[in-house]
């Protein structure tokens, strides 16, 4: 896929579905997107989503549309106040996903969620259970 005249680069990656792909209008706001990146993919929302999932077979779920649209968006996102998100998100997009990065997009999500450490701690536990198969 030839990605770079949308100024994204996904190093030659083959991108493809199986299935579905799913698409979130963020209109002209490109940190907007990263950090709804960084918010799906961290241990709140994956859990969040989890929990709804359908397992198709080993570390493989499947999520369905109306599953993503009940995850709570802070308010901090909706109003784009997710400065510290997007910085991570961006690291992990050019420079590559680290277990360091990965905790901090995890710990920035759980303050905006209102989390305890504990709390964050358990849902980082239920999701290594949860892939675990």
């Amino acid at each position: 896929i030839d990605t770079s005249e949308n100024g994204v680069e996904m190093n030659d990656v083959a991108l493809i579905p199986n299935n579905k792909v799913y698409f979130f209008a963020v209109g002209d706001n490109p940190e907007a997107a990263k950090a709804l990146t960084a918010l799906l993919n961290s241990a709140p929302a994956r859990a969040y989503a989890g929990s709804y999932a359908m397992r198709t077979g080993g570390n493989y779920i499947q999520n369905q549309a109306w599953v993503l649209g009940l995850i709570p968006l802070p308010a901090k996102v909706t109003t784009g106040d997710v400065d510290q998100l997007d910085t991570l998100s961006k690291e992990c997009h050019s420079e590559g996903e680290t277990d360091e990065r990965i905790d901090a997009i995890n710990q920035e999500v759980g303050d905006l969620y209102g989390l305890t450490d504990e709390e964050l701690e358990s849902l980082e536990e239920f999701m290594d259970f949860f892939l675990a198969g």
